[in-house]
């Protein structure tokens, strides 16, 4: 039996199929980078982190960071006490109009604090 249309029958190309796999690749990829920027946006907030990128020429800042993020991280008691000597030393630095850079005495004991929490912490 034969059609009598007004239009002869034309041939359909299906894309369908290959614009899934493009859509289904580029989702992919989206979310990789979505991943990759999750992450290293996790790990410049980890307060480790932070305290690691101390700035040694601003004491004011070093002080208020070390205290603030050395509690968060300080967990057994060795840390602690540790972290209470720093801040008593780091304590006149926080109230101070122009801000001073650190001695390499403090420089060198926050170092052996962050280098505690870092081994203590793995």
């Amino acid at each position: 039996m034969e059609l009598h249309d007004i239009f002869p029958q034309m041939p359909i190309i299906e894309y369908s199929l290959y614009t899934f796999l493009a859509l289904s690749l580029v989702g992919l990829v989206l979310l990789y980078l979505l991943y990759k920027i999750l992450k290293n946006k996790r790990k410049q907030m980890h307060p480790l982190h932070i305290l690691e990128c101390y700035n040694a020429n601003d004491a004011k800042q070093a002080a208020h960071q070390v205290s603030y993020y050395g509690k968060q991280l300080a967990k057994s008691e060795a840390q602690k006490l540790s972290l209470a000597s720093l801040e008593k030393k780091l304590n006149a630095f926080k109230y101070l109009e122009t801000s001073h850079s650190l001695s390499s005495e403090l420089q060198e004991e926050i170092e052996r604090f962050i280098h505690s929490i870092r081994y203590k912490n793995v």
